[in-house]
């Protein structure tokens, strides 16, 4: 497959074809996570004691959210705030 080279420089091209990399990483993680699990159902304990105790007592979560539009963008990232979230992470599109 020949690259549109004037196209890529000039942003008129298409998007790359999706090359299926989440879902291949989503099932390493599945095979990665399964021994674990099994153990844990076996041991009757939650895999952060297979694998010591846990290292902190909270998470910090985040959301995330891109918008077009700023002031879209401002809502969500306002009800993330009074849903109690302390991270959002979002992508800019505008220049």
């Amino acid at each position: 497959m020949q690259a549109d080279r004037e196209g890529l420089r000039s942003g008129d091209s298409q998007p790359l074809p999706w090359t299926g990399q989440p879902v291949i990483n989503s099932a390493i993680s599945a095979i990665e996570i399964t021994p674990w699990d099994i153990s844990g159902k076996y041991y009757d304990a939650p895999i952060y004691r297979l694998l010591r105790d846990p290292c902190r007592n909270r998470v910090r979560c985040y959301t995330s959210t891109g918008e077009d539009n700023r002031e879209e963008l401002a809502n969500n990232v306002e009800r993330a705030m009074d849903e109690g979230f302390t991270g959002v992470k979002f992508m800019a599109y505008w220049g």
